[in-house]
């Protein structure tokens, strides 16, 4: 019986390894279009202004390809990962519990792309546009001229990412545990001052020094864990 679950697993890391392999040769192919679609969400500020990255290193332009495609295939494969794992446990699980897991992948790949469109619509933009201000070109004064290197943006790009969907990621784990007591609202009614002290730390991480981005950004997030808490409220009066 343990063979035959070794067995299986084997079989699924193997999966799962070939999953990692084509989704990082399918994003290297395709690294131009990508890199592409990262930048997108800067350009509307750079309408008036020619627009360019510059490399300082022989190997900087093939490091960010690779830096990328390495990104895509480990956020896919995370997936994927998930699945097996759920295809794995889903024999030795009641109904309800097979029903539970699906709704949370289900909710979490939601939320995945929740946290992809706040950051290139407002994040993205909202951090270049407060450091782009610092960019004098006046005649009267010393001319400032951004030159930005492409793995530097990149690196930029990648942390913000990574705290954008584990922020998102959050909302989630916090949703299904607030769903797992009985006392609901009395635990809302104790928490909602930290939570709302737990957004205006993150805006503050997340977004420029500037006070209108980190109140758009903590506006955003007291939207969505409202929603939540409606959500729940509705639930408990069915």
């Amino acid at each position: 019986m343990l063979l035959k679950y070794f067995l299986e697993i084997k079989a699924r890391g193997i999966l799962i390894l070939i999953c990692w392999t084509i989704s990082l040769l399918t994003a290297y192919l395709n690294k131009e279009v990508i890199l592409f679609l990262c930048v997108l969400p800067t350009l509307p500020l750079f309408l008036d202004n020619s627009f360019y990255f510059i490399a300082t290193n022989i190997t900087d332009i093939f490091a960010t390809y690779l830096t990328l495609s390495y990104l895509i295939a480990f956020q896919l494969t995370i997936f994927f990962l998930f699945y097996q794992a759920l295809m794995f446990l889903t024999p030795a699980l009641y109904s309800l519990e097979k029903k539970i897991l699906k709704r949370i992948l289900y909710s979490s790949f939601i939320f995945w792309l929740i946290s992809i469109q706040m950051l290139t619509s407002i994040i993205l933009p909202l951090t270049w546009s407060f450091f782009l201000s610092f960019q004098d070109t006046s005649k009267d004064v010393l001319n400032i001229f951004l030159e930005t290197r492409i793995n530097e943006y990149l690196t930029l790009y990648v942390f913000i990412y990574w705290v954008v969907v584990l922020v998102w990621q959050f909302f989630l784990s916090f949703f299904l545990i607030l769903n797992s007591f009985n006392k609901k609202l009395e635990f809302i009614k104790n928490t909602r001052k930290f939570v709302y002290f737990v957004f205006f730390v993150f805006a503050t991480l997340l977004t420029p020094p500037d006070v209108i981005s980190q109140l758009l950004l903590a506006f955003c997030f007291g939207i969505v864990y409202e929603l939540m808490i409606i959500t729940t409220i509705l639930k408990i009066m069915d």
